[in-house]
């Protein structure tokens, strides 16, 4: 588990957030009842601006240890994003009351507080408006009046409204006929020429929950969707998005082909010229094989090396295993159980990760396994039979003389069958 922290930690820093969530993922199934796991996948979410997620990891690290901060702060936070500030004041005050005097909690508090005023003013002023009612002011005293003639300060200028294409997102409806128009795969994705890795996988993130032929029914949909995937493809690969910059370098300079597609440049650049060796080798028949055997010839004397070493090691301490196994039985026999122990542990840790999801879904009071019963007694079997086999192991050892007891050999029998 702290392998897959500490690799989506650095992820995190990195600003890699899609990784660093299938590592904190990998991290939930491995060990389910850590609260800073959930903690983490909810930061990265927040990142990626997916605030539902983000609030329901949120409530799970709640969930699972109610005096960790971070799980009411990244909750609030989530709630704050989504301009719910009442609940995200709510929740705050709550965290306090288990955390108190925390920073993040107090801060965030402050921000939910402000934002709780300011829609409590707007409705104020909403509920206050009278359409109908007389205006309170006068025209021979308003300085900006148009009807005073003794007006000495300027009518206010109108502030500019910004033109919904530099709004991003937009509804569905406007990024389809943005995508439509947009002259390239940078004005597609709504990112600069000089757009890092991060940002492109934030706006095709971003279009692609809004235009996914699942979600969005609306006609050119599917067309936007395939333009978004091929811009992010193309900006994404260092190769194509190298070419794909020389493209845009050379569109304006061609005055053959003005109007040219990326499809129709690439399908005039001259092919790329192998060696001559390179070229008879491959006009061979069979090269493929030739190759094959070529690789496997240099390879096997490393093999046959390594096999000799090994037989050679075992021969080695074959001796020395007989020696200690007659000189020290007991010591012998006490690390041949050990190794037993292990082995038996290492087996049942790896079923114990295996339905590591059905105690999860248990805890969570929705247990979707089917035969949940036959896994817990199948289980419970299983260590069972094993105890009785290593006991009836060390009996033989202890006593060889002496009969084992054959009830325990019934048992066992009848456990497995």
């Amino acid at each position: 588990m702290a392998d897959f922290k500490d690799k989506g930690n650095e992820a995190f820093k990195a600003g890699n957030y899609p990784k660093a969530i299938d590592l904190y993922t990998a991290g939930i199934e491995t060990e389910p009842n850590n609260a800073a796991l959930f903690s983490n996948r909810s930061a990265a979410y927040l990142k990626l601006e997916d605030f539902a997620k983000a609030r329901r990891d949120a409530e799970m690290c709640i969930e699972l240890d109610v005096k960790w901060s971070k799980g009411w702060w990244r909750k609030g936070t989530a709630q704050l994003h989504d301009a719910e500030y009442h609940a995200a004041k709510a929740t705050f005050q709550q965290g306090l009351k288990h955390c108190p005097g925390d920073d993040n909690l107090l801060k965030g508090l402050d921000k939910a507080s402000k934002g709780v005023e300011q829609l409590d003013k707007i409705q104020g002023a909403v509920d206050d408006f009278d359409p109908d009612g007389p205006s309170t002011r006068d025209p021979r005293t308003d300085d900006n009046s148009p009807d005073n003639p003794d007006r000495t300060t300027a009518l206010p200028v109108p502030a500019k409204v910004q033109d919904p294409v530099d709004i991003f997102p937009g509804d569905a409806a406007t990024e389809i006929d943005r995508i439509k128009s947009a002259p390239n795969h940078y004005a597609v994705l709504h990112v600069s020429t000089d757009a890092d890795n991060v940002t492109l996988k934030k706006n095709y993130y971003t279009l692609a929950r809004m235009l996914h032929p699942d979600k969005c029914q609306l006609d050119g949909a599917d067309d936007a969707m395939t333009a978004v995937s091929q811009a992010y493809d193309t900006l994404t690969n260092v190769v194509k998005k190298t070419l794909y910059d020389q493209f845009l370098s050379q569109t304006g300079a061609d005055n053959e082909h003005p109007n040219q597609t990326y499809q129709e440049w690439e399908s005039r650049q001259q092919p790329v010229q192998l060696p001559k060796w390179l070229s008879v080798l491959l006009e061979i028949k069979g090269c493929g094989w030739i190759l094959a055997i070529l690789v496997f010839a240099l390879l096997l004397p490393f093999v046959i090396v390594l096999l000799v070493v090994y037989v050679i090691i075992a021969i080695l301490t074959l001796p020395i295993r007989l020696i200690y196994s007659h000189c020290f039985p007991e010591k012998y026999a006490q690390m041949t159980e050990q190794r037993e122990r292990d082995r038996v542990k290492m087996e049942e840790e790896a079923q114990d990760r295996i339905f590591a999801h059905v105690k999860m879904e248990k805890r969570r009071g929705r247990l979707f396994c089917a035969g949940s019963e036959d896994v817990r007694g199948g289980l419970r079997r299983t260590r069972l039979c094993t105890w009785v086999r290593m006991t009836t192991e060390r009996m033989e050892k202890e006593h060889p003389r002496r009969r084992v007891c054959e009830g325990g050999i019934g048992l066992l029998q009848s456990f497995e069958t």
